[in-house]
C-alpha cells in the first residue's frame, strides 16, 4: 500500500516509504507532486478526497484502487496495486476480438447462403 498525505496551507506533501517505490520523494512542494503525477490525475486525486470514493486510477502504466480523504486542509489517499486488473482487462479485450470475428464470419456465411438457399428453392420448385 501506498499512502500520500497533502497539506494545503503548506502546499507540501510526505509520501511513505512504500510510495517512494513510485518514484516520490519522502516528501517535496505541491508542484513537486504535480509534476510527478501530472495535472489531469492530481485533479482526479482532489476529486477523490473530496467525494471520498475510491477509484481506479492508472499510474506508471500500472493499475491502482485510489482512496482518499479530506479533512480541512489536510489530504490523504491509499494507492492499492491492482495488478489482476490489468490481466482482466487483457482478457476482456481479447474476448471482444474474438466476438467480432465471430460476428464478421457469421454474417459472410449468411451472405453466401442466402443465394444458395434461394437456388436451392429453385430447383426443387423445378423439380415439382
Amino acid at each position: 500500500m501506498h499512502q500520500l498525505e497533502y497539506n494545503q496551507a503548506q502546499q507540501t506533501y510526505k509520501a511513505s516509504a512504500n510510495a517512494i517505490e513510485l518514484g516520490f520523494s519522502t516528501g517535496g512542494t505541491e508542484q513537486e507532486l504535480i509534476t510527478l503525477l501530472g495535472s489531469e490525475l492530481w485533479q482526479l486525486m482532489l476529486n477523490i478526497a473530496h467525494t471520498g470514493h475510491g477509484q481506479f486510477i492508472d499510474y506508471l502504466s500500472q493499475h491502482y484502487f485510489c482512496m482518499g480523504h479530506h479533512d480541512g486542509n489536510n489530504y490523504g489517499w491509499v494507492w492499492q496495486a491492482q495488478p489482476h486488473l490489468q490481466r482482466q482487462q487483457d482478457q476482456w479485450l481479447q474476448d471482444a476480438k474474438l466476438a467480432s470475428v465471430g460476428q464478421v464470419m457469421a454474417g459472410i456465411c449468411h451472405e453466401v447462403n442466402q443465394p444458395l438457399n434461394a437456388m436451392r428453392l429453385r430447383l426443387y420448385g423445378l423439380q415439382q
